[in-house]
């Protein structure tokens, strides 16, 4: 059973889809050239580029970043108030 995308997690997804694009963009290479580099079909590219949240999840995301040569930084911590936490992708 697959949960529904929360508006936190979609948004988290985006930053991360436009972080990849942003990275493959700067390098100037192709579609062909990128697959080949992450790994996967260059159908898949496509779908990086018109990002099609549904693709990827997020953990495949990240490891395409990782791949990238980027470092991926994770930090948990208790949310203070009683609202919900939130979810941030910040590319520095």
């Amino acid at each position: 059973m697959r949960l529904p995308m929360t508006p936190e997690g979609k948004k988290a997804r985006i930053q991360l889809y436009k972080a990849i694009n942003d990275v493959l963009k700067e390098r100037d290479v192709t579609q062909t050239e990128a697959a080949e580099i992450l790994g996967i079909r260059q159908a898949k590219i496509s779908a990086l580029k018109m990002m099609r949240l549904d693709e990827f999840a997020t953990d495949r995301l990240v490891n395409f970043l990782t791949i990238l040569g980027y470092d991926v930084e994770i930090v948990v911590k208790r949310k203070s108030g009683s609202k919900s936490g939130h979810l941030t992708v910040t590319r520095g």
